[in-house]
């Protein structure tokens, strides 16, 4: 999403061991049906874990696994909420996203989605459907450290 469009509304440093009450304090308050949680990071940043400790704070029961090669799977959270998780590094484009009938998914507000890899489609998630739903996360990693990451979070208003 473009940044003009976006105000911060939380920044986090962290570091691995905090995962759990960043996810908590700051992620866990805007999770509803309808939000798209788009995750950017570079491959390491911790995409992938932060969803993990996400679904489960939700309620989601058993192992999340990456999508990396299934494009997305789907979960069970609390009070029967639908919970998609896209990795769409692999997906290319818009028109392979909507070929391989991912809208759907996206366009339900009862779903609640977390997109890695949200570049793909950022021109379906500037659109105005979609742009009230859309929390973006970026993760920025210490190359010098590699347990620390900083965290921020962005909703366009």
């Amino acid at each position: 999403m473009l940044n003009s469009d976006l105000k911060v509304i939380a920044t986090r440093a962290y570091d691995l061991s905090m995962v759990e009450k960043v996810v908590r304090d700051e992620l866990l308050p805007l999770w509803r049906p309808g939000v798209v949680f788009a995750l950017r990071g570079e491959i390491g940043a911790g995409k992938t874990t932060l969803v993990k400790k996400m679904l489960a704070a939700c309620g989601v029961a058993g192992e999340v696994i990456s999508p990396t090669y299934s494009y997305f799977c789907q979960y069970v959270a609390r009070n029967d909420l639908q919970v998609y998780h896209f990795d769409l590094y692999r997906v290319g484009s818009v028109e392979a996203f909507f070929q391989l009938g991912f809208d759907e998914i996206l366009f339900d507000s009862a779903n609640c989605v977390v997109l890695e890899w949200p570049e793909v489609i950022e021109s379906l998630l500037l659109g105005d459907v979609m742009r009230s739903r859309v929390v973006r996360i970026d993760i920025l990693y210490d190359t010098k450290n590699s347990q620390a990451r900083s965290l921020i979070i962005s909703k366009s208003m």
